[in-house]
């Protein structure tokens, strides 16, 4: 309590509704977050979420995945959405978009 009789207000108290108010770019200078930036690319055009058209290597069927090209050349195993079966997918990506993938049965 203060002098007056009356409970101290505690600052840390309004942060939420204080942050509620800011704008993204206030709460990044506050914060001290900046933007990711690669140099040779705009990241606001960009888009990390895609999507290709594998052809299984087991049961040689179709079927559409998402990938993420954010995290650049990558190989991950993904099962085949029609027979379970584990495929290796490998993506090439060069400056934000993907150069080619390629599809084979899980070792």
């Amino acid at each position: 309590m203060n002098n007056h009789g009356k409970p101290k207000k505690n600052p840390a108290l309004n942060l939420t509704s204080s942050l509620a108010s800011m704008s993204e770019e206030e709460i990044n200078r506050l914060y001290g977050l900046d933007p990711v930036f690669e140099a040779g690319r705009d990241p606001r055009l960009v888009s990390i979420d895609q999507s290709i058209t594998v052809r299984c290597p087991y049961c040689r069927e179709k079927f559409e995945t998402a990938i993420d090209i954010s995290a650049g050349t990558q190989s991950y195993v993904e099962d085949c959405q029609i027979c379970c079966s584990p495929i290796e997918i490998t993506l090439k990506i060069e400056l934000g978009e993907l150069i080619e993938y390629d599809v084979q049965r899980s070792q």
